[in-house]
């Protein structure tokens, strides 16, 4: 996951997923994913603008997942707008997933958090 403000990365975050989370679906990792960022981030994330942007579309409805559902009430708590924007458009996470690795693992998927400036920052 990558933060940015002015469309400047001010965070990133990523760590290795335990064997249960190797069998969650794409959009599972990918919430989990924003969800440990938020944790990790609160400080500079909670009562700000933020909009998440994915490529997965699934993200952006409600479901009936219990997971799922868990993980984006937690995620309503920041007042975080879903926005998706289509795969090849995604530039930042085409990057950074082609960057060579030791590791022949592809990465599952990149969410880009975007942090709004607000009168408060200033």
């Amino acid at each position: 996951t990558i933060i940015l403000q002015d469309n400047k990365p001010i965070v990133f975050y990523s760590r290795k997923l335990t064997l249960a989370q190797l069998n969650y679906t794409v959009a599972e990792k990918e919430l989990l994913s924003i969800v440990e960022t938020f944790r990790k981030q609160r400080g500079i994330l909670f009562g700000h603008i933020i909009r998440v942007f994915t490529d997965h579309q699934n993200l952006t409805y409600k479901t009936s997942a219990q997971r799922i559902t868990c993980w984006r009430l937690f995620i309503e708590e920041y007042g975080a707008q879903f926005i998706w924007i289509e795969g090849k458009s995604n530039k930042i996470a085409d990057l950074l997933s082609r960057l060579p690795s030791s590791n022949a693992e592809p990465l599952p998927a990149l969410v880009c958090v975007e942090l709004i400036k607000t009168a408060a920052m200033c």
